[in-house]
């Protein structure tokens, strides 16, 4: 946990996927104690292609509480917990595993920068990163 905000992000920090491996669980915790008032994935890339297709999904920035309707698209890709299920949310688990199967497909290393607020203002970010080689 997190001295400041209580807020703790489960992660193993750099994941690496291999291109010819079968999937892998890849699953993530986020617990926080006083209930979860914003969430936002910011992405980056060093593929290019990938960067265009998180474009075309308007994900950039991708505010999970109150998506787009242009971000819809991503949680079929990603099934991550948005919109009310997870506003005041004091623990959500994030299991993208199923994500490999389209990430095999964009070599290099992809950076997804979770950000929680909770209810009280407080904030914390939790780099994962993963590598697909």
């Amino acid at each position: 946990n997190d001295p400041v905000t209580g807020q703790q992000i489960n992660s193993t920090g750099v994941i690496d996927i291999p291109i010819t491996s079968s999937p892998m669980a890849i699953k993530l915790k986020a617990i926080v104690p006083a209930g979860i008032q914003k969430f936002t994935v910011d992405i980056s890339t060093d593929n290019s292609a990938f960067a265009n297709a998180v474009a075309v999904a308007d994900a950039t920035h991708l505010d999970l509480v109150n998506p787009s309707e242009t971000n819809m698209v991503i949680f079929d890709v990603v099934p991550f917990p948005y919109g009310d299920d997870l506003l005041g949310a004091t623990e959500r688990s994030f299991d993208i595993s199923n994500a490999q199967a389209a990430i095999v497909n964009y070599q290099g290393t992809h950076v997804f920068n979770l950000t929680i607020v909770d209810v009280n203002g407080k904030k914390k970010t939790t780099e994962v990163t993963m590598r697909v080689n």
